[in-house]
């Protein structure tokens, strides 16, 4: 049986796996409230996994693994929020 620290890992782990396909929905939106709702998961579900990794004083390399997707998520939905807004382009 899970004990609750195991648990809470679990359910931060989710979280993010959750921001993280939430960020692949938003990559190919132009909406910009979908971009900054995937933002703010991104930020929620590095929180979480934070608090986790401080409240049981370890860290796994799944948690590891998953502050590093987070990030990478971050840096994509950048990279594509940017593009699909470009600045000083004009349309002629």
């Amino acid at each position: 049986m899970q004990d609750v620290g195991d648990q809470g890992i679990d359910q931060a782990l989710q979280i993010a796996n959750e921001a993280v396909q939430f960020v692949r929905v938003a990559q190919n939106s132009a909406d910009p409230q979908v971009i900054q709702q995937a933002e703010r998961k991104l930020e929620q579900a590095k929180s979480h996994l934070e608090a986790m990794m401080k409240e049981e004083e370890l860290e796994t390399d799944e948690v590891s693994q998953s502050l590093a997707k987070l990030e990478q998520s971050r840096n994509n939905l950048t990279l594509s929020s940017s593009i699909s807004d470009p600045v000083g382009y004009e349309v002629y």
